[in-house]
């Protein structure tokens, strides 16, 4: 959703929100994959969704995905998790050569508990 237009990334939320409200709140809920949201590590500000150990600074992607988890009360499981900074991080920019953490695993706050690990696995691309 990085370089998509806002219209698009509506169409992307809306339909998302409207899964997540499909589905009874009592089922096990799983969202995993590359959001291209940089959802930050400011655990103050969203203390149901992040943990203590995110990465790097919010973008406006994170911040709709971030909304999305608060109003839902799903947690991003990647930042609960003290790993190496290389088990965090699935993605190095091109041009800056910084990492980030866009692949995420997304879970029901109340699920929390049966995860044990969260890791990331570098891709071929990396």
């Amino acid at each position: 959703t990085l370089g998509a237009t806002r219209h698009t990334k509506d169409e992307f939320y809306d339909q998302l929100d409207t899964i997540i409200r499909s589905i009874p709140k009592e089922e096990h809920l799983i969202l995993l994959g590359d959001f291209n949201a940089r959802v930050g590590a400011d655990h103050d500000s969203w203390p149901t969704c992040l943990g203590k150990f995110g990465v790097g600074e919010k973008n406006e992607n994170g911040q709709r995905l971030l909304e999305l988890c608060s109003y839902h009360d799903l947690s991003i499981t990647n930042s609960f998790f003290q790993t190496k900074p290389q088990h965090k991080v699935s993605w190095r920019h091109p041009r800056s050569m910084h990492w980030h953490q866009l692949d995420l695993i997304i879970i029901r706050r109340s699920a929390l508990k049966c995860v044990l690990l969260t890791r990331t696995f570098h891709s071929a691309d990396c």
